[in-house]
């Protein structure tokens, strides 16, 4: 199992443990390289003798570096969490350009991250490539759902918890819980 060098990994039967850390790490590069379309064609280039008159590795091959060159599509200059999904990878783009990637079913995970880094709710937005087909567009954006829902269900516990800390230490004063009080 171990002690193969890069170069061996083509030329090897490698057991399943292998296989699944090598598509991990092709996931997570496919989506590192997100809007670079320099990278994902390099890729595809690179790759392109292995699979050439295979199907359907040649096919997703393809498929999949074609997803990776799309460019994400926002407002420009917005400082905003761009929330997409490719290869079953589930990514973040924070405002500083700093990719967060994880496996498409840990939603609750990436939400609690960017929680942890300060973004808000109204910060994530679904990034989308206007050649997207339709269920490539709703998985995003029913990811980006669930994530700004969950951050906002976060900082709802946080202002909780702080109105219950204003109240522990004065609880004679009235707190304003809405705009009619």
């Amino acid at each position: 199992m171990c002690g193969y060098t890069i170069s061996e990994i083509g030329m090897k039967k490698l057991d399943p443990a292998s296989l699944e850390v090598l598509a991990a790490i092709g996931a997570w590069t496919l989506h590192n390289a997100q809007g670079k379309s320099d990278v994902a064609e390099k890729i595809f280039k690179d790759l392109l003798y292995q699979f050439q008159g295979r199907y359907p590795h040649h096919k997703l091959l393809s498929h999949w570096t074609q997803e990776a060159q799309k460019p994400f599509r926002l407002v420009p200059d917005e400082e905003r969490v761009q929330i997409c999904t490719v290869a079953s990878r589930l990514s973040a783009r924070l405002p500083s350009g700093e990719v967060l990637s994880y496996d498409a079913d840990d939603v609750l995970e990436l939400a609690e991250e960017l929680h942890k880094r300060g973004a808000a709710a109204d910060d994530v937005v679904c990034a989308i490539d206007e050649t997207d087909d339709d269920r490539a567009r709703a998985v995003s954006a029913v990811h980006a759902a669930l994530i700004a829902e969950r951050m906002w269900r976060l900082e709802s516990l946080e202002w909780r918890k702080e109105a219950n800390e204003a109240w522990k230490k004065n609880p004679d004063t009235h707190y304003k819980t809405s705009a009619s009080d």
